[in-house]
């Protein structure tokens, strides 16, 4: 049996849940990998912990930290997610409520929002 999310049409917010659940988003956890750098001569790949998001420089910018920590998402996160998420519950578990439970609308649609605005404001910082 497929997986719920995979049915119906292909929006935008579900291309990028798939991207994100199959290890191929644009999240710098996954372009890091292909970061090399010449440390003595040697080529050396970015290790995962130096793999910090560009857009607030706290954590490896992976899952957890684009759709639960991330403070450039604050507002679409409350405004989105907010319902996943109380003090009393890690943000683990919110998180695989998210990406494999019955949170996986309201993901998409966070994601429809926050990743072309990831892309802007990268863009912006890059030029």
């Amino acid at each position: 049996a497929t997986e719920g999310y995979l049915e119906g049409d292909l929006s935008q917010g579900k291309q990028y849940l798939i991207r994100l659940r199959t290890g191929s988003s644009c999240l710098r956890v996954e372009t890091g990998r292909w970061e090399v750098f010449k440390v003595d001569g040697k080529r050396v790949k970015l290790e995962r912990k130096f793999r910090k998001c560009k857009l607030c420089f706290k954590d490896v910018e992976d899952e957890k930290h684009f759709i639960c920590d991330c403070p450039v998402f604050k507002e679409e996160r409350n405004e989105i997610l907010g319902e996943f998420f109380s003090e009393n519950k890690p943000k683990i578990d919110s998180l695989l409520e998210l990406i494999a439970g019955h949170g996986q609308d309201e993901l998409m649609n966070f994601l429809e929002k926050t990743m072309p605005k990831r892309k802007r404001l990268l863009c912006f910082c890059n030029s």
